[in-house]
């Protein structure tokens, strides 16, 4: 889904972003639900994301034998497997996801969340 969400909003590289925005556009998935238990305010949430995402714009340009991902996606996603395992769960579902945006504060996706008030470990 972050690599759709990459290429509706025109980038190369996938960002962590990219998988935070995905979630919150999912209104019925466990991440969201989540997320407003902590009362966030998911249409602020939504048009901060997008907003960095824009910015992002035509600096995501790769070069040759480059990767189009960031580092941050591949470490989320390490992270919601991890996260995944750790609490039996039989498949990756978006609150793993979360979970693994919030496991690595150094993305501008957590960034984001501890913002809005949401913590990171």
């Amino acid at each position: 889904l972050a690599n759709q969400e990459a290429q509706r909003s025109g980038h190369k590289v996938i960002m962590a972003e990219h998988f935070l925005l995905e979630l919150l556009k999912e209104d019925s998935d466990r991440a969201v639900e989540i997320l407003k238990h902590f009362d966030m305010d998911i249409e602020k949430l939504s048009a901060e994301v997008e907003a960095l995402i824009d910015a992002a714009g035509e600096s995501d340009e790769i070069a040759a034998g480059e990767s189009n991902q960031s580092p941050w996606p591949q470490k989320v996603m390490e992270c919601a497997i991890e996260e995944c395992r750790s609490l039996g769960a039989d498949k990756l579902g978006t609150e793993h996801i979360l979970l693994g945006i919030l496991s690595v504060p150094d993305s501008p996706a957590a960034q984001i969340l501890a913002r809005h008030g949401l913590e990171t470990r």
